[in-house]
């Protein structure tokens, strides 16, 4: 409004929770059409700030999020080192950019999922800081099992070749000396037998 000259502006304060309802169940209908689980994760708080059902479910999440330790803790020894690449990555990412991660994720079960994360900048803070990115998380055991798989008969493969060629040139080896062995007995007693004026005996020795 204009008052006196003056623009008057109204400013309201900040919601404590920046997800709505409705902004909750715009989220949920994203997934699908993401191919993927979307989730948000707030990297000031280190926690996550939304997840969506299908993921809670998937990795036995409770509603109100995890925090920092408690994804660590979920994963891998081994790709620990991974999971806090990709944070740092996410931390210095453009706008246009994205971060993806392939992290193993112990559920419920005891099982181990191979869960793929892939990450955009969602918010920056006052200083223009990443805040919190939203990504999707994806399921892909089955095809890591089968890349795994692959990359296994691959090795094998290649071993047996390898086995098989060694094989082989012993045998070429083998035959190779004893046919020699065996001409030079010949030549022994052929000699043993025929006489044989000088040349040919010197011819026979050469030979």
């Amino acid at each position: 409004e204009r008052a006196g000259g003056q623009i008057l502006l109204t400013i309201e304060p900040a919601r404590r929770d920046m997800f709505s309802k409705e902004r909750r169940t715009l989220l949920d209908r994203l997934g699908p059409l993401n191919m993927g689980m979307v989730y948000v994760y707030d990297l000031t708080a280190r926690r996550t700030r939304y997840v969506q059902k299908e993921l809670l479910d998937l990795l036995d999440i409770p509603p109100a999020g995890l925090e920092f330790e408690a994804i660590r803790g979920r994963m891998h020894r081994q790709d620990v080192p991974v999971f806090i690449a990709h944070l740092a990555e996410m931390a210095a990412m453009d706008d246009d950019a994205v971060s993806e991660a392939t992290l193993r994720m112990r559920v419920r079960d005891g099982r181990w999922l191979s869960v793929r994360w892939r990450a955009r900048v969602f918010a920056r803070d006052a200083n223009g800081a990443v805040s919190k990115v939203i990504g999707a998380a994806t399921d892909v055991s089955e095809q890591y099992a089968l890349s795994q798989a692959l990359e296994a008969a691959g090795q094998a493969l290649a071993h047996a070749e390898t086995v098989e060629r060694r094989r082989v040139g012993r045998e070429l080896h083998d035959s190779t000396v004893q046919h020699l062995v065996a001409m030079d007995l010949s030549l022994t007693a052929l000699e043993r037998r025929i006489s044989l004026h000088q040349e040919g005996g010197a011819a026979l020795h050469d030979t």
